[in-house]
């Protein structure tokens, strides 16, 4: 190559990546301002916000876990935000625990658009990811402070983590010091999870394990390993059915752990089918095998020594043994029973399940010179699958735009429909480039560091995006729309795919000269792959049909479009947020001064709370409880026990003690509040409530009564 050329080359690698940093951080500064506007406009009436508030002060306040502070979390989200309250000092409110929720809900975004731009090179989709995920994930504004924020953020480094895991094929002494790293930190990861949501923990140890064991099979020898895997491969797809087993005799249950497990089957099925056609995989497996046996066995380690601390950390601070088992595990069940609700799939998922099995059998089973055919157009294939689901995702964030976030159950935009259609078919995207066989041994070789380290990477997000949406199981509200996160990062890839696979005849026309392949992303780093891409269309433009030139001109062009437009919808949405914030009102009362709502929402806000401190000196509620009102009527609940809808949440002996807690006022407001449901009358707590009292206030759907006792002495 030429000075010239090489000159060239730095330079335009300079100047893209300079104008993608400037414009990601642009898109930074847009994604804070409009998620800002929403989260301080926004506020859920079922209240787990103030729920999850609530028992993060009294642990805080030295009650311990499970014993005396309820809560359905565990140890390791108090620990994480105990440790920030109590370093820095900062008080528990609605204003610092919404900031909080903003930074993590920002930096999952950035790091969902870090892992897409190491898979693909392409600074143009891994600025439309950031954007993307950044619209996916608005619903966390509804329960702002709730675990599943910590989860999200949590799976989102995991996928980050296994971009860097090395090369299959490398066996020096720097890659298997990097596998082990790896290994460790995603095992420390999954034990964050296990001890924040025990459930979405268990999907991702699953996710991970399953990806560091294919590796570890895939560098065995003989006819063990192959069978290694597929019982891997079985496992995952039983691991939804026997999760929602206990609803599965309900009405539309089966549908979820339909789509996930045969997403699961057809990923495992496609991952064979990859191995079976690329030769560099069956490369020198000296030590390789022991390597990837003794990074499985640090994953598991480092997972099970960080869920130890975790919980030694719980116990430590005063919780039983008896009462960890039970916040852990023994509560779970009785929720999973009481709130129920299946997941809205469409109808149609059943068949695109087993139309996403049936296409993965017979394209890994596909040999001779028709499996070579298929096998080129497959890449067009993933492409067009991907743009369907971009552009569905895409016009449902346009749609949401003008939708009120109202409650975590109600979808938005288009959700669903691309989710369902893309999930059994995730692996097309992620690994159709790899199908192709036509490579040299010396072009194989030469993208060994893009290829092989992404093609473990792609496994874990096609696995985990099948696997992660059980997370929304059994309420699949806000918690659906976190675990579907991943499969908007594989609609993406696809589409990097795509934008690839139009400047391919150009690398390979130039590769006898080396001029446009030196050029690529992975010789000029990050922000070239587009230019790069555009030199080469312009070069093998003049070799090429008018009518093939103008197809590939216009598939480019609908890319960028795309990426332009998601960005587009991230100003327009920051501009309609920023308005409906202006013109609300303030809500003006003590740890919610940000809070923007409408002003009828403000005066009964207002005029509740001042009824509550002039006529109690605590209160509890008849059906549904809404810890917000403790903060800011700044009167304390009679007990630690504070959870949303208690007569399906509380055991007996725990609404008994509040009850006895009730006894040291002489004030006692109860608050009715019409949910629909009707109140159990043989409960402790629900026999005190019934008590008659005067009625002080009532409108807009409640009444407070206050029931005036002789309080117990001291």
């Amino acid at each position: 190559m030429s000075c010239a050329e090489k000159s060239l080359g730095k330079s335009i690698g300079k100047s893209t990546g300079r104008r993608s940093m400037t414009l990601w951080c642009i898109a930074l500064v847009v994604m804070a301002w409009t998620g800002f506007q929403l989260i301080f406009s926004t506020f859920a009436e079922y209240d787990d916000e103030g729920y999850v508030m609530m028992s993060l002060v009294r642990f805080l306040a030295g009650d311990e876990l499970y014993d005396k502070t309820y809560t359905q979390y565990g140890p390791a989200y108090f620990g994480l935000h105990g440790i920030l309250h109590r370093v820095f000092g900062i008080e528990v409110s609605h204003d610092v625990v919404r900031i909080k929720t903003l930074a993590q809900w920002l930096a999952t975004a950035v790091l969902c658009s870090w892992s897409v731009h190491r898979l693909t090179g392409n600074d143009w989709v891994a600025l439309a990811v950031m954007v993307g995920a950044f619209f996916h994930l608005d619903k966390l504004c509804l329960e702002p402070g709730h675990p599943q924020e910590i989860c999200g953020l949590a799976t989102a480094g995991l996928l980050l983590l296994a971009t860097y895991l090395p090369d299959r094929r490398r066996q020096d002494a720097h890659s298997k010091r990097l596998s082990f790293v790896i290994a460790s930190g995603m095992g420390m990861l999954v034990g964050v999870l296990a001890t924040t949501k025990i459930n979405v923990g268990a999907l991702g140890g699953l996710a991970a394990g399953s990806v560091l064991g294919w590796r570890f099979c895939a560098a065995w020898t003989g006819k063990l390993g192959g069978r290694l895997a597929g019982a891997i491969a079985a496992i995952c797809c039983l691991a939804p059915w026997l999760l929602t087993k206990p609803s599965l005799a309900a009405p539309g249950a089966w549908r979820l752990p339909l789509w996930s497990s045969c997403g699961i089957a057809a990923t495992a099925i496609a991952l064979c089918g990859v191995q079976r056609t690329r030769r560099d995989t069956n490369a020198s497996r000296d030590l390789f095998p022991w390597v990837e046996f003794w990074s499985v066995i640090l994953f598991v380690g480092s997972l099970v020594a960080t869920a130890g601390v975790a919980i030694g950390w719980g116990l430590a601070t005063g919780t039983s043994l008896a009462g960890m088992y039970y916040g852990l595990i023994g509560q779970h069940r009785a929720f999973t029973l009481a709130f129920f609700h299946p997941a809205p799939l469409p109808i149609w998922t059943a068949a695109v399940a087993i139309a996403g099995i049936a296409a993965a059998l017979h394209i890994a089973r596909a040999t001779g010179a028709g499996a070579r055919k298929l096998r080129t157009r497959l890449p067009w294939l993933a492409g067009g699958v991907a743009v369907l689901a971009v552009g569905l995702a895409t016009l449902g964030a346009i749609q949401a735009t003008f939708q009120p976030l109202q409650h975590g159950l109600r979808e938005r935009g288009m959700l669903l429909t691309w989710v369902a259609m893309l999930g059994p078919l995730v692996w097309l995207p992620l690994f159709s480039r790899y199908f192709s066989d036509s490579k040299s041994d010396a072009e194989s070789d030469a993208e060994s560091d893009g290829e092989c380290r992404g093609l473990d990477a792609r496994a874990l997000l096609a696995v985990t995006a099948t696997l992660f949406p059980m997370a929304g199981y059994p309420t699949p509200g806000t918690q659906l729309d976190v675990g579907t996160f991943p499969l908007l990062l594989a609609a993406w890839i696809g589409l990097a795919n795509l934008w690839d696979q139009l400047a391919e005849p150009a690398r390979a026309q130039a590769g006898s000269s080396g001029t446009i392949r030196s050029m690529g992303a992975h010789r000029l780093g990050p922000g070239t792959s587009a230019s790069a891409g555009a030199i080469g269309l312009r070069e093998s433009a003049r070799a090429k049909t008018p009518m093939l030139r103008a197809t590939r001109a216009s598939l480019r062009l609908a890319i960028q479009t795309g990426v332009v437009v998601t960005c587009l919808v991230l100003f327009a949405r920051a501009s309609v947020f920023a308005q409906g914030r202006h013109q609300a009102t303030p809500l003006g009362l003590p740890g919610a001064t940000l809070l923007r709502l409408d002003s009828t929402r403000v005066q009964h806000k207002r005029w509740l709370v001042e009824q509550l401190r002039t006529h109690c000196d605590t209160f509890v509620f008849a059906q549904h409880g809404l810890n917000h009102l403790y903060f800011w009527s700044q009167l304390a609940p009679p007990t630690s026990i504070n959870p949303t809808f208690w007569p399906l949440l509380l055991s007996d002996v725990q609404q008994q003690h509040i009850v006895n807690a009730l006894g040291d006022y002489s004030r006692v407001g109860i608050l009715d509040l019409d949910y629909g449901a009707e109140l159990p009358q043989e409960l402790p707590l629900s026999r005190y409530v019934a008590r008659e009292g005067s009625v002080v206030a009532h409108g807009q759907g409640l009444r407070l009564r206050v029931v005036s006792q002789s309080r117990r002495a001291p």
